[in-house]
């Protein structure tokens, strides 16, 4: 159900007027999306979620946080960091 309630977020967000964005990760980062307002970014969020590729085995968070700091400034005001598999430190195959 993560995905759905991430979705709903999303919707919310870009109804409201802000800007959503996105990155998927497995065991690397593999989907990048940059912030943009409107419905299109959101739809294409639907889209990825809704493929079954997204849904690779792996998991490696330290790497997607280490992605975030590297890559976000500071005009992202919210990261939402969304995972059905916690792997703190541990990358798993």
């Amino acid at each position: 159900y993560a995905a759905e309630v991430i979705l709903s977020l999303a919707h919310m967000i870009v109804t409201a007027g802000h800007r959503v964005g996105f990155v998927l990760y497995n065991k690397n980062v593999d989907y990048i999306s940059i912030p943009k307002r409107g419905l299109r970014n959101f739809y294409l969020f639907t889209d990825v979620l809704q493929k079954a590729e997204t849904y690779k085995k792996g998991s490696n968070l330290d790497g997607a946080l280490d992605f975030a700091l590297q890559h976000f400034d500071n005009s992202v005001s919210a990261v939402f960091i969304v995972s059905d598999f916690l792997n703190l430190g541990i990358i798993v195959y």
